[in-house]
């Protein structure tokens, strides 16, 4: 005082600094003392950078933005939350409003409020956000014109609350910036409001880089149940290494099944998720030094699964101190799984002992496998052989619920059989009772044929006279008078006009009529000329016309065939329009409406209630005639016009057999169609109705022999049905008055010859060039693979008329080639010069 100093002011001065320089270098001699040193002068303190307040809390901080960058959020939160625990108050409050400390602190200040942003961002990443609500809500208050703060406050509550609360914030926002400063919002946070207001996700980065953990880790993927607890304080070791940004060693043991390495390979993926290292073994660590080690580990924590390092000697350093050594002062947590009993000298570290699992444990790996009212049952028995083991618990589950279920599918099956007994028999006795419900009704109406004034025919031969009237335009009257028709169609496949002359298929038409009723999509598959067209236009049409089928007589029924619509005509699927199916196709050519409203095509459908039969003839043309696109649009109306199961639509379809595997492109059609029925050749009996019942019908008498030699003559022929009925026409047209002779039908050449005299007869009618042009088309009639026919649109307009002459030949032509088969074309005759390789 005064200039001058206490006797013993030095003496207390050198016992302070001894105190002060304990507490700085704890544990060290007067000698080692390197902070606060003696010198010349006096004394001198020589820290550094991050050995005051501030040096390390831009230390922390430029770390924590270096992991950042790295991917790792986790580091990068932990290292600003221990940045901001360096700050208890204001910088350098105690040195008052001093120049150099009134800009220090606002520089410091300004620092300080980025770090807790830089962190706010990185735990909303982290989905923290429910969290950091009340917080920001704070911030925002105390600092309210900072848009960052509001940002963020913004995005916590979208994410935890809803989008009300979060464009609310952005309105207060808007109001404390155009109150105090007259200015909008910044333009990052508008668009984060205009993200927020359409529903969108919020436009902010994420800095979470995951990152993939080695391939034995992540091969097993099943959740896992039970272990929440011990996940919990592996995660708490995890967050202490955060922390601290310092290594440990854990370890993490048990019997086997427990689930020592399950537990630990779930631990693993979740860190790595978050952006940590994975690594199995320190030797494969990508590093080679323990330089690189603190250089890697400095942006990116580390998780290293090691396997247990084993016994040592006691001459050996503790294998567990050696590892804790390697990664002393490193964010890197070491994790060893084994069995128990293997401790060790390793008991000083902190160990994770897994027990068996408790009772409520045990329950929710259970009900993973079991479920509803099997579960009591399951946990009883699970519980009673596992002894709370989780390898054992998943096994004995597994196996309960497997054998359960093989219970269960075999008392299905079970149903499944007798229900599909019960369903075959309920079919056969349907098919049955329809059988003999139309032969009552045929019987009825023949004999109402027989009542007087009835016409039957009869007669003698004699001279005739050819007029209209057969089933394809030709017919005859004998020498009386009396009407001849022919009731043979040839190549032209029967229509519902036909029905009266249509026989052979009652098996067929039965089957047709009772799949029919049973679902709303029936398809009818059978090789080219098998006949599906005509048992289904003149069998199952006429059947349900006449009420075969409870109100089938009201059904509005639509014949189309495929190739012959266009997109324009798809309305026909909607069955809420008023117009009905079809209703689009007037003059469209080959489309048939029928039914008690039906004028023609075209005709309106009735009650909007009325159930409505639509058939799509040919449906291979919708592979054939249809373009991809228009074919998608197709298929995908006629699946949701079924789909609306209301019942008001019914949809039968005819396809060819190699085309049917073309459904399965398809698989919403595809599921719908397994409902059909498969039409097949003839037998004997059903092939000598087609020939014997047609002639009586039309009032001809047939010759025994001449029945026995049309049976033996088609019995073997593939796709015989279009060449047997062409061979009964040409033995039509030589009859013996009314009565059809096995000598007619030899002269017409029977079925191998009627192909040949129809072809010759075509050629025949063409005049020279027409013969000319008929070459290369007969030669690829006779191709042993037809010619695709080219992709088009289907016609959305009607056609134009034909003119008459030759063209109509090659139109019969065409028609012979899409109802026979290509090996049933013959070798010989005019067909067979035709074909010869000088004529093409």
């Amino acid at each position: 005082m005064g200039g001058h100093a206490a006797p013993d002011a030095e003496k207390t001065l050198q016992g302070n600094i001894s105190r002060l320089r304990r507490v700085l270098e704890p544990g060290r001699s007067s000698a080692e003392w390197q902070v606060l040193v003696t010198t010349a002068a006096g004394y001198s303190l020589r820290a550094g950078p991050t050995a005051v307040d501030v040096g390390q809390f831009e230390w922390l901080v430029d770390g924590a933005r270096r992991a950042r960058d790295g991917g790792s959020a986790e580091l990068a939160a932990a290292r600003l939350r221990r940045a901001l625990r360096l700050w208890r108050g204001d910088a350098y409050e105690d040195l008052g409003e001093a120049a150099f400390a009134v800009a220090e602190r606002r520089r410091l200040d300004e620092q300080r409020l980025a770090a807790i942003a830089d962190r706010i961002d990185l735990d909303l990443a982290l989905g923290e956000a429910a969290a950091l609500v009340g917080e920001l809500r704070r911030l925002v208050t105390s600092h309210p014109l900072r848009e960052r703060f509001w940002g963020q406050l913004m995005v916590a509550q979208y994410e935890s609350a809803g989008q009300a609360e979060a464009l609310a914030a952005y309105h207060s926002a808007r109001r404390h910036l155009t109150d105090e400063l007259g200015v909008d919002p910044g333009a990052r946070l508008q668009a984060l409001y205009a993200a927020i207001l359409a529903g969108a996700d919020c436009p902010v980065p994420s800095p979470v880089r995951p990152r993939p953990v080695p391939a034995a880790i992540g091969a097993d993927r099943n959740p896992l149940a039970g272990r929440e607890a011990d996940l919990r304080w592996l995660e708490r070791a995890w967050d202490r290494v955060l922390d601290s940004d310092s290594g440990d060693v854990v370890i993490v043991e048990g019997e086997g099944g427990m689930g020592v390495s399950r537990l630990v390979a779930e631990f693993a993926r979740r860190v790595a998720a978050r952006g940590a290292d994975v690594v199995l073994g320190l030797e494969n660590l990508p590093v080679t030094s323990a330089e690189e080690l603190a250089r890697s580990a400095a942006e990116c924590p580390t998780l290293v699964i090691v396997d247990d390092p084993g016994e040592h000697s006691a001459r050996d350093r503790d294998p567990w101190d050696r590892i804790a050594g390697d990664v002393a002062g490193l964010p890197v947590l070491v994790v060893t799984a084994r069995p128990s009993g293997r401790l060790g000298a390793g008991g000083a570290w902190r160990a994770l002992r897994l027990g068996p699992l408790a009772p409520e444990q045990l329950a929710e790996i259970v009900a993973s496998y079991v479920h509803g009212d099997e579960l009591p049952a399951a946990l009883a028995a699970v519980g009673a052989s596992s002894a709370g083991v989780p390898r054992r618990i998943h096994a004995d589950s597994a196996a309960w619920a497997a054998a359960r279920a093989a219970q269960r599918v075999g008392e299905t099956a079970a149903k499944v059989e007798t229900g599909r007994r019960e369903l075959d028999a309920a079919e056969r006795a349907m098919i049955a009772e329809i059988l003999r419900l139309r032969q009552a009704r045929m019987r009825r109406a023949e004999g109402e044929q027989l009542e007087p004034g009835a016409s039957t025919g009869g007669g003698a031969s004699g001279s005739e006279a050819i007029s209209p009237g057969g089933l394809d335009g030709t017919s005859a009257v004998d020498g009386t008078g009396s009407a001849l028709v022919c009731p043979y169609k040839g190549l032209a496949r029967f229509d519902e006009e036909d029905a009266r002359y249509f026989f052979g298929r009652d098996r067929v038409i039965d089957q047709l009529v009772t799949r029919c009723a049973a679902a709303a999509l029936l398809a009818v598959v059978g090789p080219s000329g098998s006949g599906k067209s005509s048992v289904v236009r003149a069998g199952l049409v006429p059947a349900l016309r006449a009420g075969v089928l409870p109100g089938s007589d009201c059904w509005d029924i639509r014949v189309v065939r495929t190739g012959a619509i266009g997109v324009a005509d798809l309305a026909m699927f909607d069955t809420d329009r008023a117009d009905g199916p079809g209703a689009t196709d007037a003059g469209v050519a080959d489309v048939t409406a029928v039914g008690p409203q039906a004028g023609g095509v075209g005709a309106g459908a009735g009650p909007a209630s009325a159930v409505r039969l639509l058939v799509l003839d040919q449906f291979e043309e919708a592979f054939t005639a249809w373009r991809d696109g228009d074919r998608e649009l197709l298929i995908d109306k006629l699946v949701r016009a079924l789909r609306r199961e209301d019942g008001r639509l019914r949809v039968v379809l005819t396809v060819r057999a190699d085309y049917y595997g073309r459904f399965a492109r398809y698989p919403e059609l595809a599921r719908l169609v397994d409902n059909s029925v498969l039409v097949g050749p003839m037998t004997p009996d059903e092939l000598r109705q087609a020939v014997e019942r047609p002639a009586r019908v039309a009032g001809l008498e047939t010759e025994p022999e001449f029945i026995d030699t049309v049976l033996a003559d088609a019995h073997h022929e593939p796709g015989v049905l279009p060449l047997l009925s062409t061979a009964l026409l040409a033995t039509w047209e030589r009859r013996d008055g009314r009565v059809l002779s096995a000598a007619a039908y030899r002269d017409a050449g029977g079925v191998a010859g009627a192909l040949t005299r129809l072809a010759d007869s075509v050629y025949e009618a063409f005049d020279t060039d027409g013969r000319a042009a008929s070459t290369p088309m007969s030669s690829r009639c006779g191709a042993s693979r037809w010619p695709r026919p080219p992709s088009r649109s289907p016609p959305s307009t009607p056609p134009r008329p034909r003119p008459a002459g030759p063209p109509r030949r090659a139109s019969a032509c065409r028609s012979v080639r899409s109802s026979v088969p290509p090996r049933s074309w013959p070798g010989n005759g005019r067909t067979g010069s035709w074909r010869r390789p000088g004529r093409t």
